[in-house]
């Protein structure tokens, strides 16, 4: 087979559809980027909120062009197994195999000597790809020859002219789309209940009713008490405004914007960005590789967070957007920045830092890892644009930086895991964690050849370093991040990596064509059947359900407990109720507010020592069944200024104490009845 008909048989030129739904992406990162800048301005200023957006859309509009030129981008490279065995060294990419089939074996033991071996086995079976990216990956010239790809002198309408697009290219494009639209949907008819709401969500709801940025507590009180010690302190995440900001302008209830926008747009975008990643990485057939890494998506680690238990599950948050879009677009920038050097390029490094630290703080820690080690692998390599990778820490570090010397993120906590168990929390066990690991150890080889192969390795060796025995604790001496240090192991782009895995170009040149056919199809196979072997389906976890209709994420009974006290309550002074109904109360309105919506926060409320205590011991009244509530009960109503408590059925001896003292039964519904103090 001639070099030309390789370079032709497997690439996908971007047709119009690609270049439609690559340039609103890319746009969609300009204006989160640019709305997260603003955000500060506003935040510092105390503007509100509905200018910032109006500016937000104003300055996007800038970059319409721009991200329609370059739009026309990646195209998948071609070379067959013949370009894996017969142009590379055969004996280093065979003792990379053999080095990753050892490493995951010994991976499937659990321990923390199992783990030390298997990490370095795994190291071991980086080097060989890490050496042949150093000697041969040199420079961008030769690369693009022997890619096919057009050399940087050539104008982009002369690209265009040599490469169309072509009618399969187009079906695989609408294939990808359709995926994304019908879990984009589904993402709307899933529910799976997370604490952390309390959080995220209350922020949105105060930024859809007030129309301007919280710098105090909105959870627990009307800004009355300082933000919560830790992550919510810092100002560093903007999407919740975001939410609550769009929320105001449409008036929309700020949890319809998090539960039913966020997700379709967010599980739309993870899909259509694995597709644009595919298309930049693959050597061919970059539709299987999509399709591969959505599987991979929607499964989840048994006994683990992997990122198949977020993506549609909980992607109307921060940390689950970064990980399941802000990750893959910023590999994607940076194999974009590697290849073609542009400007634009360069821009949208820095756009993509900035977007991931408004997605999350855990951005600060995640990025800088990445962009770090891809520009030392490019200046290793010989490539002269190598600090246009740094571009991407410049949000992040500065960000960071400016949060430790304000003193403003407080402590997260202790770190209690170790690397063994944070790689196993999120790359899994057994035959699954045997898929990711083979795609963070291989892919390198089965990527197309330049500044991809630079770039991948490079992610790679990242991961690798950040998982390695014993760094949850340094890196917790030199940020403080604590219990939040196990995102480290979202460095590499696993969907991704195992989309590529599965479309490894085994072809045997000499082969009959049913053997090359039966290869191509049983490669992905495998992979798919490992998957669903060693996995487990979002959807058949526990705290994962299917409704017949859009749905916020949440039990709805309490949450219609919590809006009845919203509407029937006049008094401005907290509520006490069952722990599921003060944390529905913190979902859906900062106009009431509970006692208690979350007792994990409690650690972080900054508030007098009486009436702190005074909380706790009230919240510990409402848990279930018929607890005897303490001595001092009606004190502590009285610290905390309560004067309505909604109780169920079973607080009998509650319901005593409250009648002893003269409380009369005001309000009920089928399930509460509510009390007041007596006139």
């Amino acid at each position: 087979m001639s070099a030309v008909s390789e370079r032709s048989g497997g690439s996908h030129v971007p047709n119009p559809l690609d270049r439609v739904l690559d340039t609103l992406t890319d746009l969609a990162v300009w204006a989160f980027a640019i709305w997260t800048v603003i955000y500060y301005l506003g935040r510092a200023l105390g503007w509100p909120t509905t200018p910032l957006l109006v500016a937000t859309v104003l300055l996007t509009l800038v970059a319409v062009r721009p991200a329609w030129r370059h739009s026309h981008g990646p195209q998948t490279g071609v070379n067959g197994l013949g370009a894996v065995v017969g142009r590379q060294p055969t004996l280093l990419a065979l003792a990379g195999v053999v080095l990753t089939a050892g490493a995951c074996l010994v991976h499937l033991g659990t321990s923390p000597m199992r783990y030390a071996a298997g990490w370095a086995l795994s190291v071991a079976a980086l080097v060989p790809v890490a050496w042949v990216a150093l000697t041969r990956e040199r420079g961008t010239r030769r690369d693009a020859a022997e890619e096919g790809a057009v050399p940087e002198s050539v104008s982009d309408a002369a690209a265009g002219a040599r490469r169309r697009w072509t009618l399969p290219g187009l079906v695989a494009s609408l294939g990808v789309t359709g995926a994304a639209a019908a879990l984009a949907v589904l993402s709307l008819l899933t529910v799976r209940k997370d604490a952390d709401d309390v959080f995220y969500v209350n922020k949105a709801v105060w930024v859809a009713e007030h129309g301007t940025i919280p710098t105090r507590d909105t959870i627990y009180s009307d800004q009355v008490l300082p933000a919560l010690r830790g992550a919510g302190t810092a100002p560093v995440q903007s999407i919740e405004v975001l939410q609550g900001a769009l929320a105001h302008v449409f008036g929309l209830a700020g949890g319809s914007v998090v539960y039913l926008l966020t997700p379709l747009v967010v599980s739309f975008l993870a899909v259509w960005t694995l597709w644009r990643l595919v298309r930049e990485w693959s050597r061919e057939r970059a539709v299987v590789a999509a399709a591969v890494a959505v599987v991979y998506l929607l499964w989840a680690v048994k006994d683990g967070y992997g990122l198949g238990a977020f993506f549609i599950g909980r992607d109307w948050q921060g940390k689950v957007v970064f990980a399941c879009l802000g990750i893959p677009l910023l590999y994607l920038a940076l194999s974009t920045w590697a290849r073609r050097r542009s400007g634009y390029d360069g821009l949208r490094l820095f756009a993509i830092g900035a977007a991931c630290v408004g997605l999350t703080s855990t951005a600060t820690l995640v990025v800088p890892p990445i962009g770090l080690t891809v520009a030392v692998a490019m200046l290793l390599c010989g490539y002269r644009h190598w600090w246009g990778a740094l571009l991407t820490l410049v949000y992040p570090v500065v960000t960071g930086a400016v949060v430790a010397a304000s003193n403003t993120g407080g402590e997260f906590g202790a770190v209690d895991f170790t690397s063994a168990q944070a790689f196993h929390h999120v790359v899994g066990k057994g035959l699954f964690m045997a898929v990711g690991l083979a795609a963070i150890l291989l892919a390198p080889w089965l990527v197309r050849r330049g500044p991809t192969r630079v770039v991948v390795t490079a992610g790679s060796l990242a991961a690798l370093v950040v998982m390695a025995p014993g760094m949850p604790d340094v890196l917790n001496r030199l940020t403080g991040a604590g219990p939040i240090l196990y995102r480290m192991a979202w460095v590499p782009a696993i969907p991704a990596l195992v989309g590529v895995l599965a479309t490894a170009p085994w072809r045997l040149e000499r082969a009959p064509a049913p053997a090359r056919i039966a290869v191509v199809v049983l490669v992905p196979a495998v992979v798919v059947v490992a998957i669903l072997l060693g996995g487990k389906l979002l959807w058949t976890r526990g705290d994962t359900s299917i409704y017949s209709g859009p749905e916020w994420k949440y039990d709805q009974q309490p949450l219609e407990d919590a809006r009845w006290i919203e509407r029937t309550y006049d008094g401005s002074t907290p509520v006490l109720a069952p722990w599921p109904v003060m944390r529905g109360l913190a979902l859906s309105t900062t106009e009431v507010h509970g006692v208690d919506p979350r007792s994990f926060y409690l650690q972080s409320l900054d508030e007098p020592a009486a009436q702190h205590q005074a909380r706790i011991d009230l919240s510990q009244s409402m848990r279930n069944g018929n607890p005897k509530p303490q001595a001092d009960f009606l004190e502590d109503l009285d610290r905390l200024d309560v004067e309505y408590v909604c109780l169920d059925d079973a607080k009998k001896r509650i319901r005593e104490v409250l009648a002893g003292d003269g409380w009369t039964a005001e309000r009920h519904n089928s399930r509460l009845t509510c009390y007041a103090p007596g006139g």
